[in-house]
């Protein structure tokens, strides 16, 4: 009686784990390991994001007077022709569009950064007839950036970038005339800067929306021409004009955090 219990169960059994098979049901190989795979990371969309960082520049100006000024032909020292700045902070935001193929992502990115970083040099003429103090003060900076890296793991995007730069730059000049100190010129003025940039980065994907990034620029600014307009001396309300050629370089280092739209 047990031998045919058996022998039912066992044909129950089969029977029922066929019908499973039949109308798509779980089968099983005898093993109960589950298999899990990986998480898949997809760089392409549209990103928005915020960055902070540090920055290093170097000004180098070249100086003329004003037609009419009494030290007219009367050349500024060719040693004092650099302003001296420190090192300033920086912080702005970021929107750009990543495109994945494989292993390569490439993309675009615009950026606007706000600083503090700020300038000042003393300049004579070769004659030690006339002192001009000049401070500058760079207050807002942007790029417009191609992006083309390669992902050493599906997280981690080394890249290199590169596109135009420009930047807001404000200025003031004030002229002392020797031996006896007697205050000149107090001038001012502004100027738009439109140079190039270069540089290099490491970003990685923390979550499926959100990445994190370390980046190095290097920014060219270029050349600019100062038409700086104020009165003849701080008794004297008479209009009066200088010019100062300003060239403008330095060196960012950037964190930054990032969104990342859709999937």
């Amino acid at each position: 009686m047990r031998y045919f219990l058996g022998v039912l169960l066992a044909c129950a059994t089969s029977v029922g784990a066929a019908h499973a098979a039949d109308f798509g049901g779980p089968t099983y190989d005898g093993s109960l390991k589950d298999e899990v795979s990986a998480p898949a990371y997809n760089w392409t969309g549209l990103y928005v994001g915020a960055h902070a960082g540090w920055a290093t520049s170097n000004w180098d100006v070249d100086l003329s007077h004003s037609q009419g000024a009494i030290h007219y032909n009367d050349p500024f020292d060719p040693a004092t022709r650099s302003l001296s700045s420190d090192d300033s902070w920086l912080g702005g935001f970021q929107i750009g569009f990543n495109r994945q193929h494989g292993s390569l992502v490439w993309g675009l990115e615009t950026d606007v950064s706000w600083t503090d970083m700020d300038a000042y040099g003393r300049f004579t003429t070769a004659t030690n007839n006339t002192i001009w103090d000049v401070d500058t003060s760079l207050e807002v900076f942007g790029t417009v950036r191609g992006r083309l890296g390669v992902l050493v793991t599906p997280r981690l995007l080394l890249y290199g970038t590169g596109g135009l730069a420009w930047g807001m730059v404000d200025m003031n000049q004030a002229t002392t005339h020797l031996p006896n100190n007697v205050p000149g010129a107090r001038t001012s003025g502004d100027a738009n800067h439109i140079g190039w940039t270069a540089g290099a980065g490491g970003e990685m994907m923390i979550a499926s929306n959100l990445t994190v990034r370390a980046e190095w620029l290097y920014v060219d600014l270029g050349e600019e021409t100062y038409g700086l307009k104020g009165t003849k001396a701080p008794n004297n309300p008479a209009p009066w004009t200088e010019s100062i050629d300003a060239d403008l370089t330095f060196h960012t280092v950037r964190l930054g955090v990032n969104y990342k739209f859709g999937n």
